[in-house]
């Protein structure tokens, strides 16, 4: 595991200003992949030219910071970034990666010294959840051919970097040899940002976001937002090109907002027809007898050998469904209902 720890101020051993900024660029270059000039390197993709760039532009703000009132290097640098801003801003968007960095601030963050160590684990035991929760619920499909601590596996993050400026944790998706596992986390992790920077804006947008999220994300949502409101905390949340800010006041907000949102669930037991499971999304369909259509997900404790029985022995069929009923009761008065499957039994004789 690598622990990145840059300097935040020019050290005397570099020599001079001037290469302490060139080895800087070339520290950086060999470790995001970066080309040795900006504007090189056609091999690289539209995100790691971004993630370069964006690394030589903070370097630059940093080191603006301990040269101020240089009369040489101060020009210098701001020339370089805005050099560099003109060239981030002519990059397209690089989407969604299996990578996401929290940067702090606030009263847990000692400049860009260090971070309080017990707040780091508290905050990061439930990021991991959200994320592992989204993860099954948006890709239990394949998950469930390749098993349940398959998935589990495939959704966990690694600490690989401590970035400066405010200070930040980076996690980054664990090495797997999985052709689709970084693209499915990339994709779980945008929503999960997605869902952290609704609960900041308002009532209407955190409930419309949650249409297309688990209902289990909601409670690990809480404690994530409890941690850094009660520690008066602020938050800026990447992943990708998506970017989520939160000051400590927008984190209590956020906080009091989704404490006010319900989970209620129950096991409820509906006659109708079964229209059947989609293998790969792990959908399922059904029609009440009074021709209402449910639809959902595939309980987790469910095997693949099983609901390929379910589509044999009752694809169109009249039978009882046992299903999770889970009512999610936001602030703004509005609700959503999502249901799980778990089991189907012949109708009763």
């Amino acid at each position: 595991m690598d622990f990145i720890l840059d300097f935040p101020v020019f050290p005397q051993s570099a020599g001079s200003l001037e290469g302490y900024v060139a080895s800087k660029i070339e520290h950086d270059r060999r470790r995001f992949g970066g080309p040795s000039g900006i504007g090189k390197g056609d091999s690289m993709t539209t995100r790691r030219d971004r993630r370069f760039v964006k690394v030589q532009l903070q370097e630059m703000q940093r080191l603006k910071e301990v040269t101020v009132g240089h009369p040489l290097m101060s020009h210098a640098l701001s020339i370089r970034e805005k050099e560099l801003i003109e060239q981030l801003q002519a990059l397209p968007l690089g989407g969604k990666e299996p990578r996401a960095v929290l940067f702090f601030t606030g009263d847990p963050v000692m400049g860009s010294l260090g971070i309080d160590a017990a707040f780091a684990s508290r905050v990061m035991e439930p990021f991991q959840k959200m994320v592992a929760a989204d993860y099954t619920h948006r890709w239990l499909g394949r998950a469930g051919g390749r098993g349940m601590r398959q998935s589990e596996a495939h959704s966990r993050l690694m600490l690989t970097g401590l970035p400066r400026g405010s200070f930040g944790l980076e996690l980054t998706a664990i090495p797997n040899t999985d052709l689709f596992a970084e693209h499915e986390l990339a994709d779980s992790l945008s929503h999960i940002t997605r869902v952290v920077d609704a609960s900041v804006r308002s009532d209407e947008d955190f409930a419309s976001e949650l249409t297309e999220t688990s209902p289990k994300v909601v409670p690990s949502l809480k404690v994530f937002l409890e941690v850094i409101a009660k520690a008066r905390a602020g938050l800026r949340l990447e992943s990708g090109d998506l970017r989520s800010e939160m000051t400590p006041e927008q984190a209590s907000r956020a906080f009091e907002r989704v404490s006010e949102t319900q989970n209620e669930d129950e096991d409820v037991d509906i006659t109708g027809t079964f229209k059947g499971v989609l293998l790969e999304s792990w959908d399922f369909n059904f029609t009440t007898m009074d021709g209402e259509p449910i639809k959902g997900k595939i309980g987790q404790e469910l095997s693949e050998e099983q609901v390929i029985e379910f589509n044999h022995n009752y694809f169109n069929q009249q039978c009882v469904a046992s299903l999770l009923k889970t009512t999610v009761s936001f602030k703004n008065g509005r609700s959503r209902v999502t249901y799980q499957l778990q089991n189907i039994n012949p109708t009763p004789t």
